[in-house]
């Protein structure tokens, strides 16, 4: 059974920890285990809304008034909000391509006297494979080749979004095995094949 104060807090450490170490990937499988996917979201994509979310928070998904944001509205209590200024953004596995494309480049970035309201964009993967790309930033001691699963479109978006540090947004990919791959505002990714 789903322990809602020791499997949250167990979440919580891992996202953490996947932030402190970009790039590597980091499993919250046994915390998802006990969770059944719901309203067309991922176990840890619900993990991560319980983590993340209360309400004092705002979240944005792509559909409006559609059960995954009211799934997500009554575990959480937090509120929907226009993506422009949602704190937290969630893009499902099922997404379209052109959502994707409009979430990276409407997101909130922030602005220099508060970069911290830059959005945190979580993102469902199937699975960890892709381009590989030569990360390095704050949190590496050497550069770091990883396959990342996003189109170069949305590195590019990611890149320019980003360019004006300290002004940007977060990105969490989680896949369906419950792997989570942190790549903070800091991180700059090179494709390399």
């Amino acid at each position: 059974m789903f322990d809602a104060i020791h499997d949250i807090a167990a979440g919580f450490r891992k996202v953490v920890q996947a932030f402190s170490y970009p790039g590597e990937i980091v499993s919250v499988s046994s915390e998802i285990e006990k969770l059944e996917e719901s309203a067309g979201l991922l176990p840890g994509t619900l993990l991560l809304a319980w983590t993340l979310l209360d309400s004092e928070t705002s979240f944005y998904l792509p559909e409006t008034e559609s059960p995954s944001q009211q799934f997500l509205r009554e575990l959480t209590f937090a509120k929907w909000s226009p993506l422009e200024e949602a704190r937290f953004v969630f893009l499902p596995l099922a997404s379209s391509e052109e959502e994707k494309v409009s979430v990276f480049k409407n997101v909130s970035t922030g602005d220099l006297i508060d970069p911290h309201l830059g959005a945190m964009i979580i993102l469902e993967v199937e699975s960890f494979t892709g381009d590989t790309y030569r990360l390095t930033g704050p949190g590496m001691k050497v550069a770091k080749e990883r396959e990342i699963p996003l189109h170069e479109t949305f590195v590019k978006q990611r890149q320019e979004n980003n360019s004006d540090y300290p002004k940007g947004f977060d990105l969490l990919l989680l896949d369906k095995q419950g792997q989570l791959m942190a790549l903070p505002r800091t991180t700059k990714m090179e494709r390399i094949s």
